[in-house]
């Protein structure tokens, strides 16, 4: 008979102390906001675990396990001297260290959260973001940054980047810092139009993406830019040179036909090339 029970009833903190005490070999079954995880003891250690598909890289198993030991609705069941045959152990991860860096990790978030707003507030950079290309900014802030549209709200940011923990520290970092604002803010202050600021600097970004090769998250940005100035022509010409580094020649046609009929500051005489060669091209691969 399995050991079941509502994690309501008893912690995954107190569970997982129990296992590692008594030294358990088995399977943990765990059902948290419907999704099922599989966590594999021995000994009172975690080997492996399984969302889907086996979790073999020991960080992203620790990720895991820090961002279920404070659930407070749920269930589990434990299936003791049963693992899946064949299963080799990925890792050991001790319970002792899991739930002392999930416990300080639940502090520092209960003191984020007091300042962070909600899953449902969306972001948008702030006029003071301009400045952002002076700042020591990390590799994770820029990635939060490239997501910003003033449509993501805070919860589709960490579902994108995954690592709840780590992305609501760095979003509450840059809106401490004041380079990222909720959208009701931001209105509040300046009820103007989205100041030119935040606009030059995802241009930026998209710029350095393109100029590393990563042509796709480029193309992500300057679609966001579109969708947030869809008067820049700059911007679409942009986006219509980085579809053709795709491959993208529909897609790059569709646009220079657009910017034909308004080329704004680019020159007309450009387009006009740009979407010639695109005609030739389209019809040679017919």
């Amino acid at each position: 008979m399995p050991f079941e029970g509502p994690i309501e009833e008893l912690s995954l903190f107190d569970l997982f102390q129990l296992l590692a005490l008594s030294q358990k070999t088995g399977t943990l079954d765990v059902r948290i906001d419907g999704k099922p995880i599989q966590i594999f003891f021995k000994g009172g250690k975690i080997i492996s675990l399984k969302k889907g598909d086996l979790i073999r890289d020991k960080k992203a198993a620790k990720e895991m396990i820090y961002s279920i030991l404070d659930a407070n609705k749920g269930r589990f069941s434990f299936h003791d001297q049963e693992l899946p045959d064949g299963l080799k152990d990925e890792f050991k991860l001790k319970i002792d260290n899991l739930i002392l860096e999930a416990s300080r990790r639940i502090d520092e978030l209960a003191k984020i959260k007091q300042n962070l707003p909600s899953k449902n507030t969306v972001l948008i950079l702030s006029p003071k973001a301009s400045d952002a290309n002076s700042l020591d900014l990390t590799t994770e802030d820029w990635e939060i940054i490239s997501y910003v549209d003033g449509v993501r709200s805070v919860g589709d940011i960490i579902d994108i980047i995954g690592n709840e923990y780590d992305t609501k520290k760095h979003i509450y970092g840059l809106m401490k810092a004041a380079l990222l604002a909720a959208v009701e803010e931001l209105y509040e202050e300046e009820e103007e139009e989205i100041p030119a600021g935040p606009k030059q600097m995802l241009l930026d970004i998209a710029g350095e993406f393109s100029l590393d090769g990563k042509f796709e998250a480029s193309c992500s940005l300057l679609n966001k830019i579109v969708s947030l100035y869809p008067d820049d022509r700059k911007s679409l010409y942009d986006l219509a040179l980085t579809h053709i580094r795709l491959g993208k020649f529909a897609k790059a046609k569709e646009i220079t036909t657009k910017l034909m009929l308004e080329p704004g500051e680019q020159s007309s005489e450009d387009i006009g090339k740009l979407d010639m060669v695109l005609s030739t091209i389209l019809k040679l691969i017919g």
